[in-house]
């Protein structure tokens, strides 16, 4: 029995630890920005072709992808977005929410008082309100992908060729 425990236990460790040694590396040769997305993470593809798929990415091996049950020569991708959690877009909704009316508050303040302390605590809410809307906007910014007509390539990689520079 114990022997058969430790078998499974070494098939299930090994099969976790195959899975979290490939990434998918975009990266902009001109930039030199690099992001890394880890097998399993879901994702959203455009091909060449224009076909969509979305599902959990399985890394093949280094020149191929698996979505949907579709074997994707890495050559054949045209954009590649990873995709959130919906926590994040809840995250930003809210911060919006209560960015836009302090915004407002902040102007109306600095615009009704008079000079000096007022404008400056008008200003200070307003600048604050206008951050926090910036930031929900862009927290939730569903047209972020890596697009190859923007320069951006794909490989796949092991995690032992990462390097701290592309971490």
């Amino acid at each position: 029995m114990k022997i058969i425990f430790t078998i499974l236990f070494l098939l299930i460790s090994s099969a976790s630890i195959s899975q979290t040694l490939d990434y998918f590396q975009a990266y902009h040769p001109e930039t030199g920005e690099t992001y890394l997305i880890e097998a399993g993470k879901v994702v959203r593809i455009v091909t060449t072709e224009g076909k969509r798929y979305k599902d959990r990415l399985t890394i093949v091996d280094e020149n191929t992808i698996e979505l949907d049950g579709k074997l994707i020569p890495i050559n054949e991708i045209d954009k590649i977005k990873k995709m959130r959690n919906v926590w994040v877009y809840v995250l930003g909704a809210i911060t919006v929410y209560f960015g836009v009316p302090l915004f407002a508050a902040g102007v109306i303040v600095a615009a009704i008082g008079e000079a000096g302390t007022t404008v400056a605590i008008g200003g200070a809410v307003a600048l604050i309100g206008a951050g926090l809307t910036y930031a929900g906007i862009n927290g939730i910014n569903p047209a972020r992908g890596f697009k190859r007509y923007k320069g951006w390539e794909y490989k796949v990689i092991n995690a032992k060729a990462l390097t701290p520079a592309t971490n």
